[in-house]
């Protein structure tokens, strides 16, 4: 059978790969397969760039799918306008930015898309949400914002020990508040070692979306390092987690503040003041188990709790520092953890971890409006038409609980 060539722009077959700051080595590798070496793939990629030949319609659509590109693009005239990322506030131990890796770009342009999807669909069903930005915050105070998101939201102390049994109900439950207020919470797999967590303000769809390759409690301190954000009408992608008090720049200054927040709100002072443990001493040194009752006790890590302390000056900081550096030692002997956190087995449980319940729930409920026909759930949704019944059953159910 003679091979049908799809005549495609070469042009966007570079802008494609470019934008995702992938080399022509990497592509290869992706395309490859048992028969042929990544040299030959190399290039046929080059001569397809070149517009020398061009792919058949299957090789398209599996360049397609790298690129996180629909299929018509690559028959345009121009490259499409890509999207405004969101303001990146990552730092790294060089001191020099770098490039958002591909998994994290895709990640954020897949979050972006489905924003628009679910705010065009809660404003056809005139669905408002009780979340919104605070207009007047005082930005060096965090504890004091802290405290008044708590009262908002209005968590019990007393319950959340009860979730505090393993971090990924914790995530859940702490999940499931925000989405009540109609922030939107994705969990995508990108690289924990490139972004942690990103944010996108919206006036109907605001979102949080952390990395599901990071530990679960680093997902929970994610969760509201990046809802200052969003209480602060900010658009962020975000990778440091770690404990400063001095800004050296306007967006580190921002990242501070955000971690601040995010340890206030886990950790309420007067909670942790009132403990037992902690009423009227100060301590020079902890035991393990000393830190590890205390996390637990708050559903946190143990360096959350140690950083409170440090901050309400009720623990010494060079001990502080003295086992974050044996932490630190310790993580780069292990390395990175393994594993996808967060995705659960079944297929419709994964689904509902990655795209969250409040996003899943804002499509089904326009599929019952008949705002969209079912193929377009099928879209919104990326799961194909036989998975949109099993996801209503489920959640019809009792949901991701």
């Amino acid at each position: 059978m003679p091979r049908v060539e799809t005549p495609v722009n070469p042009k966007i077959l570079v802008w494609a790969r470019e934008t995702l700051g992938y080399d022509l080595e990497t592509v290869a590798q992706k395309l490859k397969d048992k028969k042929e070496n990544i040299e030959a793939w190399r290039e046929r990629l080059k001569a397809w760039e070149e517009g020398t030949y061009n792919p058949t319609f299957s090789q398209l659509e599996h360049l397609a799918g790298i690129y996180q590109q629909p299929l018509i693009v690559f028959f345009h005239d121009q490259p499409p306008k890509e999207p405004e990322l969101p303001t990146d506030y990552r730092r790294f131990p060089s001191g020099s930015p770098k490039p958002l890796d591909p998994q994290t770009k895709t990640s954020i342009w897949k979050a972006q898309w489905r924003q628009s999807v679910a705010e065009s669909l809660r404003k056809e069903m005139g669905v408002e949400i009780i979340f919104q930005p605070w207009s007047e915050i005082a930005e060096e105070d965090a504890e004091e914002l802290a405290f008044e998101a708590r009262n908002y939201l209005r968590p019990q102390i007393e319950v959340k020990r009860e979730w505090a049994k393993d971090s990924d109900q914790l995530f859940k439950r702490w999940r499931a508040i925000l989405e009540k207020i109609g922030i939107l919470v994705f969990r995508f797999n990108f690289p924990r070692d490139d972004a942690r967590a990103f944010s996108l303000s919206g006036e109907l769809a605001p979102i949080i979306t952390v990395s599901s390759k990071d530990f679960y409690n680093a997902q929970i301190f994610s969760l509201f390092h990046e809802l200052a954000h969003l209480l602060l009408s900010q658009s962020g992608t975000c990778n440091d987690l770690e404990f400063r008090t001095e800004p050296t720049t306007e967006l580190d200054r921002v990242e501070i503040f955000c971690n601040h927040f995010a340890g206030a709100f886990l950790v309420p002072r007067n909670a942790l003041l009132d403990h037992p443990m902690i009423k009227n001493k100060y301590y020079r040194a902890l035991d393990d188990s000393n830190i590890h009752d205390l996390a637990k006790y708050f559903g946190v890590s143990h360096e959350v709790v140690l950083r409170r302390l440090v901050f309400l000056t009720r623990l010494d900081a060079d001990f502080y520092k003295q086992w974050r550096k044996q932490q630190e030692n310790y993580w780069k002997e292990a390395g990175q953890p393994k594993g996808n956190f967060g995705v659960e087995h079944s297929y419709v449980r994964k689904i509902l971890s990655s795209q969250g319940q409040a996003y899943i729930e804002t499509v089904l409920s326009a599929y019952s409006e008949n705002l969209v026909n079912l193929s377009e759930v099928s879209e919104y949704l990326s799961v194909k038409v036989k998975h949109v019944s099993e996801i209503q059953e489920f959640l019809y159910e009792g949901g991701i609980d």
